[in-house]
C-alpha cells in the first residue's frame, strides 16, 4: 500500500528547509503518511477519478487543507482533516490505521495548526480570492502609504511600493507565483489590522497556493466520478431520453383483408396463365 506512480494534489516544499527534518523521525513518518494518501488518490478501491475538486466536494475539506494533508510539515493538519479524507477515499481499515497511527506520531513533533475558518476555506477560483483580499484590504481601513509603510516595517525586502499595492488591495489582480514573501506580508498587515488571528495569514497564502497547481489523475478503466455520474444524471433528466429511446407511434396494423385481396387477384393471374399455356401446348 505504500508504493506511487506520480505526484499527488500536494503544496511545495520549497519552504522547508532541510534541517527541519534532522534529528528525529519525522521525516520517514511524514513521507510515509504522504505515500499512502498517494495510493488512495491514484488507485482507489472504485476506479473514482479524482481531483482536488471533486474530493474537496466530497469529503468537504477546503483544496488548501487537502494540500497540506497531503504533504505535512513544517505543521500538521488536524485529526479530523485526515478522517474526512480517509472516508471519501474509500479507504480500507489497514490504510486507515496507518494514517491515524503516523498522525498521532507526528503530532508530538509538528505544529499543528487548525483547519481555515469558513470565509477562507471556501475561497476555491482566483477571482474569489481576489474579492476575498480587496475585502480584508477594505475591512483595514488603511490608506496605500500607510499600507506600504506597514509592510516596509514588518518585512523591508518583501514589500510593495504604493503604486503596485493598488491593484491587489481593489482585486483588479492575482499575486504572481514569485511573490509569495510580498503576499506573505501584506497578510500579515492585513490580518492585523483587522484584528483576525496572525495565523489566518498563512491560511489566505494556502488558498492562494492552491490556485497554482491542480493535478488531476484518472485510474484506467476507472469509473465516472460521484459528482461527474450526479452532473450527467441531472442532464439526462432535463433533456429526456435519448431520440432512440424516444416513444414513437407504432405502424398501423396490415389489413387481414387487403392481404385477402391480394391472394385471390395473384390465384386468378396464375389460373389465367396456366389456361393460357394448356391452350398453346394444344395447338
Amino acid at each position: 500500500m505504500l508504493t506511487m506512480n506520480a505526484s499527488p494534489p500536494s503544496r511545495p516544499r520549497a519552504g522547508v528547509p532541510d534541517h527541519f527534518w534532522f534529528g528525529s523521525d519525522k521525516y520517514h513518518h511524514a513521507a510515509t503518511l504522504r505515500r499512502t494518501l498517494e495510493q488512495l488518490y491514484q488507485q482507489p478501491v472504485s476506479g473514482t477519478l479524482w481531483t482536488t475538486e471533486v474530493l474537496s466536494a466530497v469529503s468537504e475539506v477546503s483544496i488548501s487543507e487537502i494540500q497540506r494533508a497531503f504533504d505535512p510539515g513544517p505543521d500538521l493538519v488536524e485529526r479530523k482533516t485526515y478522517e474526512r479524507l480517509l472516508y471519501a477515499l474509500e479507504t480500507d481499515e489497514e490504510s486507515r490505521q496507518v494514517c491515524l497511527r503516523i498522525h498521532a506520531l507526528l503530532s508530538s513533533q509538528l505544529q499543528q495548526r487548525g483547519a481555515p475558518p469558513d470565509d477562507i476555506a471556501q475561497i476555491t477560483t482566483a477571482a474569489e480570492f481576489q474579492q476575498a483580499l480587496a475585502k480584508l484590504a477594505e475591512q483595514a481601513g488603511l490608506s496605500l502609504r500607510d499600507l506600504a509603510m506597514k509592510m516596509r516595517g514588518h518585512d523591508s525586502a518583501h514589500a510593495w511600493a504604493r503604486s503596485a499595492l493598488s491593484a491587489y488591495v481593489t482585486g483588479q489582480k492575482l499575486p504572481d507565483q514569485n511573490k509569495k514573501e510580498h503576499l506573505r506580508t501584506l497578510l500579515v498587515v492585513l490580518c492585523k489590522a483587522t484584528g483576525r488571528a496572525p495565523e489566518d495569514a498563512e491560511h489566505y497564502l494556502d488558498a492562494w497556493q492552491g490556485l497554482h497547481a491542480r493535478p488531476q489523475h484518472r485510474v484506467p478503466g476507472g469509473n465516472t466520478s460521484p459528482l461527474v455520474q450526479l452532473g450527467r444524471d441531472r442532464q439526462d433528466r432535463q433533456l429526456g431520453p435519448p431520440p432512440a429511446e424516444q416513444d414513437r407511434p407504432s405502424p398501423e396494423p396490415v389489413s387481414l383483408t387487403g392481404i385477402g385481396l391480394f391472394l385471390l387477384i395473384a390465384t386468378a393471374i396464375m389460373a389465367g396463365l396456366l389456361l393460357l399455356v394448356g391452350i398453346v401446348l394444344s395447338f
